[in-house]
């Protein structure tokens, strides 16, 4: 599959779990969350605490925390929590609160 291809797909796909996600997280909020774009991971965050919603399509490790990080900090929001959604999560903090898309019923 040329490179271009593997790009676009990606983006499928990131926009898939993008909707699933946010639409499962505010079914169950009291306030929604407010999408973001223009970021690789970064697709949201809690209006209440300023926290940063991320998305992972597969394994969350430490390249990923950093990546994560630095969007946090390009948004302007909250460096002292993040909320991950992924299938795994190889990296881990006392920062980070991460979810597997199973728990919430969807497959990656």
């Amino acid at each position: 599959m040329p490179e271009h291809s593997s790009t676009v797909l990606r983006s499928e796909v990131l926009a898939g779990l993008r909707d699933q996600v946010l639409r499962r997280l505010n079914a169950y909020s009291k306030q929604p969350i407010e999408e973001i774009e223009g970021y690789v991971m970064l697709v949201g965050r809690e209006p209440s605490t300023n926290r940063g919603v991320f998305i992972v399509p597969g394994n969350f490790g430490r390249a990923d925390f950093k990546a994560a990080f630095a969007e946090i900090q390009a948004a302007g929001l909250s460096t002292h929590e993040m909320c991950v959604f992924g299938q795994t999560a190889t990296y881990s903090g006392r920062m980070i609160d991460f979810t597997k898309f199973e728990d919430l019923g969807l497959r990656s």
